[in-house]
């Protein structure tokens, strides 16, 4: 078996996987799990390469499935950059239409069809490094489709980047270390596809190029790494949308507060039975509305939002020594969830404790002060 620099690139998507996950919270796991996601399809994308090149006994890494999980990488990586700007992506037409042409382009030359060139029912076998260890199988027409492909993502992330930067210049809490973080992030985009393109040209050719190999583990090597020891341009993106937020127009911001009201009186988020369209009927607000706002302001979904709230309320019982007196199974039904499970688990996400291990802390803070009063 030979070592391969590929193993280091995959051990470094995976080890930037991890990192982001550890850094996920309830404030930017609304743009940062795009950022996730799209780590994770490149990461799908190496491992693939990678296993090929460890099994050498197998016979080839089908190019198909490598450049689907590229595909991916792409999706998530424009979601990242829209919800960075606090927007939702309207149009997944022209972010899904490109995977729904390659898989055709690749049904048709697998049925044996002509796309681009007569040949292409013959597939082209890629050999780097080490001559016995066969990479990459695919027919020309897929590498062409591939830098099409790759070429018109490259476009639409571009033109959303500039949107955003706009956004961001305009803005009175404009961000120097996020526009940072934005521009190295398309530099690694922009490089890395720019030299994939470049070899699946020449292995159109069929020419061999050692440095364009060397180009794409480089800027993929050397981003992974950005990301992973810039923790505070991360932090930087989150203050971004809380800065956002904070500036919204006045009556986005009275809309909010007639929610807030409402809910706080009422409290219809306790009946599980109560949804959106019933909170929506009865501030005379549409339901896009309402969750626009929240969304805007809280970066939650209305399901999350909801959640929150039976959370906040389930603390505040705990707090006043409810489960002294009454059992757990108590306190979830009264704090609007129907069943223990989804109550331990949005407990867990919002506090970052179980109910017990919240209702234990809060029992040996009030005997430290108990006895700091003694003393």
């Amino acid at each position: 078996m030979v070592f391969h620099t590929s193993y280091i690139i995959t051990g470094l998507l995976l080890a930037a996987l991890i990192y982001l996950i550890s850094k996920r919270n309830n404030e930017n796991k609304c743009h940062l799990d795009y950022l996730i996601l799209s780590i994770f399809a490149l990461f799908v994308n190496g491992f693939i390469y990678s296993f090929s090149l460890f099994n050498s006994s197998s016979t080839v890494s089908y190019f198909f499935y490598f450049y689907i999980f590229r595909i991916f990488h792409f999706i998530f990586f424009y979601k990242y950059i829209v919800l960075l700007g606090n927007e939702k992506s309207k149009n997944n037409a022209q972010l899904f239409s490109p995977l729904a042409i390659f898989l055709i382009i690749y049904l048709l030359i697998h049925n044996e069809f002509t796309i681009f060139f007569q040949d292409d029912n013959t597939y082209l076998e890629y050999e780097l490094f080490d001559s016995n260890i066969k990479r990459l199988l695919g027919a020309k027409s897929l590498f062409i489709t591939a830098s099409i492909i790759s070429i018109y993502f490259l476009v639409v992330i571009l033109m959303q980047i500039k949107k955003l930067l706009k956004k961001i210049n305009q803005s009175k809490q404009r961000s120097g270390k996020l526009i940072k973080w934005i521009y190295i992030l398309y530099s690694y985009l922009f490089i890395s596809t720019l030299a994939q393109i470049s070899n699946y040209i020449l292995l159109i050719l069929n020419i061999e190029l050692f440095i364009i190999e060397v180009i794409i583990q480089i800027s993929i090597s050397s981003t992974i790494l950005y990301v992973i020891f810039s923790q505070n341009k991360l932090q930087f993106a989150v203050d971004y949308q809380r800065q956002k937020n904070i500036s919204l127009n006045p009556i986005d911001q009275i809309k909010y507060e007639v929610i807030i009201k409402y809910l706080d009186k009422n409290k219809i988020y306790l009946n599980p039975e109560k949804k959106v369209m019933h909170l929506a009927k009865a501030i005379k607000m549409t339901v896009a509305e309402i969750s626009g706002i929240i969304y805007k302001i809280d970066s939650l979904s209305v399901h999350d939002f909801f959640l929150k709230k039976r959370i906040e309320y389930a603390k505040q019982k705990i707090n006043e020594d409810y489960l002294i007196l009454f059992s757990i199974e108590s306190l979830f039904k009264e704090s609007g969830f129907k069943s223990a499970p989804p109550f331990y688990k949005a407990f867990k996400k919002f506090v970052g404790k179980t109910p017990k291990e919240y209702h234990n802390s809060i029992n040996i803070t009030d005997s430290v002060e108990s006895e700091n009063i003694k003393h």
